[in-house]
């Protein structure tokens, strides 16, 4: 059972990366408006979140790591603790993933929002500006593609390891 859970995971991770990138360059391309940055944005998210989700759950099967509360924030804190060091992850990758958590709490408490120079403009209440591009957009996407491959990676090994 648990395996079908952590290769879901991993489907739906590599769903939501194909979803990103064809929001990217068709939708985006296609429309030039900056507020569809978001929504790829959300797409890279929920890859993170879901790449995350599978390797906890194959570490889990493997009794690498204990039962756990299953929660996105309860994943990001098992993955920083247990996973980053175990299998050789960049500790900015969770940089990456804050800051993107970050933009898209911005969004959504934001009162007021607009683009400006093919760029999404977030503006909290103290008026502090946050400015979204697709070159960043772009960015977290190829993040997010290779977090996802070692990932999977990660789990393709560790099947012939058993």
């Amino acid at each position: 059972m648990e395996e079908n859970r952590y290769q879901e995971k991993l489907k739906q991770a590599n769903k939501n990366i194909q979803n990103a990138q064809y929001l990217l360059d068709h939708t985006y391309t296609l429309i030039q408006d900056p507020k569809v940055l978001i929504n790829v944005l959300m797409k890279i998210h929920d890859a993170f979140d879901q790449s995350i989700a599978a390797l906890i759950y194959r570490d889990r099967e493997v009794k690498l790591i204990s039962n756990f509360h299953d929660s996105p924030q309860s994943r990001r804190n098992i993955f920083l603790k247990k996973c980053v060091k175990r299998y050789g992850f960049e500790k900015s990758i969770m940089s990456t993933i804050t800051e993107i958590k970050e933009i898209l709490d911005e969004h959504k408490n934001s009162p007021m929002e607009f683009a400006r120079n093919k760029e999404f403009v977030i503006c909290n209440d103290k008026f502090k500006f946050k400015k979204i591009n697709i070159n960043d957009v772009k960015d977290f996407l190829m993040r997010a593609k290779e977090f996802s491959y070692k990932i999977e990676k990660l789990i393709q090994l560790n099947k012939f390891k058993e």
